[in-house]
């Protein structure tokens, strides 16, 4: 057993590595769990019947007899596409409407999970999971208007979580977890280098010759923190759950590199490549949750989550020079995750599964940016169980998201010193996400 969950959460940890990621509300993911997709993840915090309890309440852990492994996949399928309001010049070369609107910045994207359980006795119990916590990727067309702010935005995180949990007693689980979590992000926009030109008194004859560059800020860095996790059961069909996962501090370390910068601005300090760092704080994610079996054909279950996005309020990028490279306003506020969901046990191999979510956007609409054109969403999913044997069980799970409409306005209050030939780039964007899962559940 021991030796069959490694393996699994081996391969699974390479397969996240590999992964680009489409943002949630903020950038977090919730495709933790199969089982739980097509309830919205609606009682993630108190349902415990899958090993995603590992990761969402470690405490449920204690609700499991024997050892056992899960594996999950999940196929994400963003669309987000912007339509161009109006573009204004500030400097020579600054974008203009006709350079077009970036194309389809979202992209289809696997999300592995996978968790192990042992039983070290009927009150004690270990795990270990392998998640992708958090992640994001836009990418748009390099020519689009938008580019002196946003091309490629994309951040990855795996988190590798022991786990142990205690039954206090008949009614009382307590649990918790050490989660050492490793984050790799890039960030690319172009550089109106005739602008920068002109800046750096280069005549404009010369200075309205030179094509964009390209600015990109690579990094990786690996740190840790930890979740808690509470379960009181009423009764076999009756329990709430609370949970609290911490904030991770990260300082990503890298590379700020500016591709195609011509000669005469070869001795910039702001145009050199060096290394360079930026700091990034995943937030602290509280939640409870509600399940009740209603009788032999139907349960509900609810959870509410919160999560402390006022962690992201800068998004700075200084090189070891000390220089600031860039510097963004975030001021992200607090945001809250709602679900229900409902199951139908149709007979004693055969679950199926419905919830509705609401997902609040943590981003005010004067700090929206391209970068994450974040909004609130609606949540509507289906899926079903169906238990192989006394031993196995495979889980489907089908969400959509509707996300609303928003307007997202670059560069106004800035100056053309501040922010050489960006331009004021206004738009309006229409998202959605498809998401499938696919989980797989095996009692050893």
């Amino acid at each position: 057993m021991l030796r069959a969950s490694m393996k699994l959460l081996t391969v699974t940890t390479a397969l996240i590595s590999v992964a680009g990621f489409a943002h949630a509300a903020g950038f977090q993911l919730k495709e933790q769990g199969s089982a739980l997709q097509g309830l919205s993840f609606a009682g993630a915090t108190a349902k415990a019947d899958d090993l995603s309890t590992v990761f969402f309440n470690p405490a449920g852990m204690t609700r499991f007899k024997g050892d056992h492994a899960e594996v999950n996949m999940s196929y994400i399928v963003p669309s987000t596409q912007a339509t161009l309001n109006s573009v204004t010049a500030t400097a020579a070369g600054s974008p203009t409407l006709a350079d077009g609107d970036g194309g389809d910045a979202g992209g289809g994207a696997f999300v592995p999970s996978a968790y192990a359980l042992w039983s070290m006795s009927d009150d004690l119990k270990v795990g270990l999971a392998v998640n992708a916590p958090f992640g994001l990727a836009t990418e748009y067309d390099d020519g689009w208007a938008g580019r002196y702010y946003a091309l490629k935005s994309e951040l990855k995180t795996v988190a590798i979580s022991p786990s142990i949990a205690y039954k206090v007693n008949d009614k009382l689980s307590v649990g918790g977890s050490i989660v050492f979590q490793q984050a790799e992000a890039e960030l690319s926009q172009a550089v109106n280098m005739a602008a920068v030109g002109l800046a750096n008194g280069v005549p404009p004859a010369t200075a309205v010759t030179f094509a964009d560059g390209i600015s990109t800020v690579e990094g990786d860095d690996t740190s840790f923190g930890y979740a808690l996790g509470m379960l009181y059961e009423f009764d076999e069909d009756s329990r709430i759950g609370v949970s609290y996962r911490s904030k991770v501090k990260h300082t990503i370390k890298g590379t700020v590199s500016v591709t195609n910068v011509p000669a005469p601005l070869a001795g910039a300090a702001a145009l050199s490549t060096t290394g360079g760092s930026a700091d990034l704080t995943t937030p602290e994610i509280l939640s409870v949750g509600g399940y009740h079996k209603l009788n032999d054909k139907f349960a509900v279950m609810a959870d509410l989550s919160w999560t402390n996005w006022t962690r992201f309020d800068y998004l700075t990028v200084t090189d070891n020079n000390g220089l600031v490279r860039s510097s963004v306003h975030e001021n992200w506020k607090e945001s809250y995750f709602t679900a229900v969901g409902l199951e139908y046990f149709h007979n004693d191999q055969l679950t199926y599964q419905f919830g509705v979510a609401y997902d609040t956007s943590p981003v005010a609409d004067k700090h929206r940016t391209f970068r994450i054109p974040d909004t609130n969403r609606l949540w509507v999913s289906g899926g079903a169980k169906y238990e192989i044997d006394d031993k196995s069980e495979v889980t489907f799970g089908y969400t959509h998201i509707f996300a609303e409409n928003v307007d997202v306005t670059e560069g106004a209050g800035i100056t053309a010193a501040d922010a050489p030939g960006k331009g004021v780039v206004s738009a309006e964007f229409e998202a959605n996400v498809n998401i499938l899962t696919l989980g797989y559940k095996r009692k050893f």
